[in-house]
């Protein structure tokens, strides 16, 4: 088997623009053994408009549509090949396209794990990966959309305890904290 490869071109604006924000565009432009639609987004139909929430995993590439929407499923998912974001600052721009970089990175690495009977250590995706998400848990080691009992479709991550959690919001007083919650897939 040829090697498991995506190739991403990325845009990335240094002046703010309009909006008074710095634009990270990220496009797949070429890939081999993947799909080059490989970020999710979630449809709203009260208004028409979509919104990014993750690089897909394997599951996602899988299950999830490319370039359209059933706007009657209670989450209306599909995946594209590129994302447009924005961003106040330029550190946080740079900071997300690493993370995104990481996500692209993690799932070459699974696609290769899974389709590769042996593996090749001197390659770059057999290295032992996780996503570097640090946490109060250590680092995270996969991911999986999951169904909350409120009827919520997010995103779980796995840690290296083989424990998966989801990444809760709540409001106190007008600001928002996030903290980690234990599910069962």
């Amino acid at each position: 088997m040829s090697e498991v490869y995506l190739t991403a071109q990325y845009t990335l604006s240094t002046q703010r623009n309009s909006r008074l924000a710095y634009l990270l565009k990220a496009e797949i432009i070429e890939s081999e053994y993947l799909p080059q639609e490989v970020f999710v987004y979630q449809a709203n139909a009260s208004d028409d408009e979509a919104f990014f929430v993750a690089v897909a995993d394997l599951l996602d590439i899988e299950e999830t549509p490319i370039n359209e929407v059933d706007l009657e499923d209670d989450n209306p998912f599909f995946r594209m090949n590129y994302v447009e974001l924005y961003f106040r600052s330029l550190e946080e721009l740079i900071d997300n396209k690493d993370i995104i970089d990481e996500y692209l990175s993690n799932l070459v690495r699974e696609k290769a794990r899974i389709d590769s009977d042996t593996i090749d250590e001197t390659k770059q995706y057999t290295a032992e990966g996780s996503i570097p998400l640090p946490s109060a848990d250590g680092f995270i080691y996969g991911q999986r959309w999951v169904t909350m009992d409120d009827g919520i479709r997010r995103l779980a991550y796995l840690f290296p305890d083989d424990s998966w959690k989801v990444i809760m919001t709540t409001l106190e007083d007008g600001v928002p904290s996030h903290y980690w919650k234990e599910t069962i897939l």
